[in-house]
């Protein structure tokens, strides 16, 4: 495999403007061993916190999520949320993602610069406060019955629940919010008007934003002539045109009158035939800097980009985005992540006692978190020769 860096390298890149343009962020995926092997397909740095209701939080006094300064005040308007009589409760599903942010814990791992230690989430004292919070929620009364053991799998069902009014508080990515016809903003204003839903931001002054959601993937380079890897470049900068440019709008929205049409306002939006005809896998070389659009709801838009302005600066860094682990790829979000998720509906439902939660990570660490965290410290140390 040849390194596409040399071609991109100083003022080379100049000859690709789309490729320049997309954020530094989004590169540490593409990088091993300090060296450059791939093109990002960027995406928008953080994957929010969930979703909830403003106007039942405000109901309750909360008009900010400023107001919420800590996780027992989080708990507090929970147990205000809940209202069983209506078929109503605080939480749908899952929240712990969202508790670990705002209490400051690391997504996966973290990382001393100086040291060049890993530490696994579930060895700091912020997750395991993210979690005696959600047991305290859960005692309380706050989640919805039977949502909390539910997967990944059934997320539309956990979601419907929310959007038809059964939660305040729901955990979901931010590119969902704003979906044509299925997202947020505008299935919930088709059940009541009154619904006002809005992007999480953690809470709380220790509050973090995990980087989860920084790159799809990226596209790899195989061995070449010069001039055939300044082709494929050439492309690439064409698959990573701007956001309203004539280039974005054929690459994602196909051939006006056949694969799409557009409204009044003068949006784009896709026939049955351009629904087919845009799922071309050649539109993934590279990919744009992500814009927040929506055709339904200006408002929404003015949400999601808040969030955005408030998160990004929270964010920390995802160690495992500059070095490699072989234990990790396949046992990060494999096996160990099926024996942390499935240990912590145990002990958040109460099931299991919270002395559990020290057996769950000596048996995370021994089943790979260990073997994994050798890999990335002596990765790291290679990476500073």
């Amino acid at each position: 495999m040849r390194r596409p860096d040399p071609a991109l390298a100083g003022d080379a890149i100049k000859d690709y403007p789309n490729l320049a343009a997309i954020p530094r962020g989004a590169w540490q995926g593409a990088i091993f061993g300090g060296k450059l092997y791939g093109i990002p397909i960027a995406r928008t740095g953080t994957g929010g916190a969930g979703v909830y209701r403003h106007d039942l939080f405000e109901e309750v006094g909360v008009t900010s999520l400023d107001q919420i300064t800590d996780l027992d005040r989080f708990v507090e308007v929970c147990k205000e949320l809940t209202r069983p009589k209506k078929d109503q409760y605080a939480i749908i599903a899952g929240a712990t993602a969202m508790l670990a942010m705002s209490a400051g814990a690391p997504s996966f791992w973290r990382l001393d610069e100086k040291t060049g230690k890993f530490t696994a989430d579930l060895e700091t004292p912020e997750y395991r406060k993210a979690v005696e919070t959600a047991r305290l929620l859960y005692k309380a009364g706050c989640y919805y019955p039977g949502t909390l053991q539910m997967s990944g799998a059934q997320k539309a069902q956990y979601t419907d629940m929310f959007k038809n009014g059964k939660g305040a508080y729901v955990y979901d990515g931010m590119p969902t919010y704003l979906a044509p016809g299925v997202g947020y903003i505008a299935a919930m204003k088709a059940i009541d008007k009154k619904y006002d839903p809005r992007p999480f931001v953690p809470v709380g002054r220790d509050a973090v934003a995990w980087m989860d959601n920084v790159a799809l993937q990226n596209t790899h380079i195989s061995k070449a002539s010069g001039d055939r890897v300044k082709e494929i470049l050439a492309f690439a900068d064409f698959a990573a045109s701007p956001f309203g440019s004539l280039e974005y709008t054929l690459i994602n929205y196909g051939v006006e009158g056949r694969d799409f049409t557009r409204d009044a306002q003068g949006n784009p939006a896709l026939t049955k035939q351009g629904t087919q005809d845009v799922t071309v896998p050649w539109k993934f070389a590279a990919s744009a800097v992500p814009a927040i659009f929506s055709a339904d709801s200006e408002q929404g838009v003015r949400h999601v980009h808040d969030t955005f302005t408030r998160m990004i600066p929270m964010m920390v860094p995802d160690p495992t985005l500059q070095y490699s682990s072989p234990t990790w790829d396949s046992k990060g979000s494999g096996s160990l992540g099926t024996l942390k998720g499935d240990a912590l509906k145990d002990i958040i439902s109460g099931r299991k006692p919270m002395s559990a939660y020290d057996q769950l990570v000596k048996d995370y660490l021994a089943k790979g978190g260990e073997k994994a965290r050798g890999e990335f410290e002596e990765a790291f140390q290679k990476g500073k020769k």
